[in-house]
């Protein structure tokens, strides 16, 4: 992404059986969103997503996974 001039941000995943990063990107209207390259089994579109899904799919995975649990200090405010 940021060869390709994007500005973005990588996170990582706080807790969870396995490793998991993904990417925050900032968007035309100035608001930073998630994007989500993993393949994944669950059918959510995860490639250019906010808080809500995000928390839903931490939700539906459980604490083993933990998918999109991370450090929010860390990071500029996602949006929903």
């Amino acid at each position: 992404m940021t060869e390709a001039g994007i500005e973005n941000q990588w996170v990582r995943r706080v807790g969870g059986h396995t490793n998991h990063n993904w990417n925050m990107v900032l968007a035309e209207d100035g608001k930073w969103y998630f994007f989500d390259a993993t393949p994944n089994k669950m059918r959510y579109d995860l490639h250019f997503f906010g808080d809500t899904l995000a928390q839903k799919v931490t939700r539906a995975t459980g604490t083993y996974w933990s998918y999109f649990k991370y450090d929010k200090s860390l990071y500029p405010p996602v949006a929903d």
